[in-house]
């Protein structure tokens, strides 16, 4: 099938809610970043997933699952979910900050690896492909996606995950 097979299919009946298409990224290898400012949100190396929605009715279910540390324990690190070049899933309860996810790792150990975990319920009314992307941003040091902020003693996979839903 294609999208135009498809179309067919969705225009046919096929029941709102019904998953008409996976995509998904998965990186398996250390991504790092250098970070100063948490109001400077980076690009994640690795972490987008493009998908050809096949009606404008449809709903992309985004869901992410990142693995990440930094080399400064106490630090704020802040994840954002973008769509082409636009910020979705943005809190307004924050006065500096706002993203999708937060941490800050609350001890002045050794930094650890932390889960981040954030599904999304999406509308971007088009037909054109689109990219999901993660960006991150940190208040000092480096941070890593997929292993802890020390060492590469362990290691972690992360991933971005898209499926087009029936409107």
């Amino acid at each position: 099938l294609n999208n135009s097979s498809l179309s067919e299919i969705t225009s046919a009946g096929l029941p709102s809610g019904t998953v008409l298409q996976v995509k998904q990224t998965v990186v398996t290898a250390s991504v790092s970043q250098a970070v100063s400012n948490e109001a400077n949100f980076l690009d994640i190396s690795g972490m987008s997933v493009s998908i050809t929605p096949i009606s404008t009715s449809s709903k992309i279910l985004v869901t992410y699952n990142v693995r990440k540390s930094n080399t400064v324990p106490e630090q704020n690190d802040c994840i954002r979910l973008v769509r082409g070049s636009t910020n979705i899933a943005i809190s307004t309860a924050g006065d500096t900050v706002n993203g999708a996810g937060f941490l800050r790792d609350a001890t002045s150990s050794t930094p650890k690896i932390y889960p981040e975990n954030f599904t999304f319920l999406d509308s971007p009314a088009t037909t054109s492909s689109t990219t999901y992307k993660l960006q991150w941003s940190g208040s000092n040091g480096t941070l890593y996606l997929n292993r802890r902020g020390q060492d590469n003693d362990f290691g972690a996979v992360s991933t971005i995950t898209v499926m087009e839903i029936a409107g």
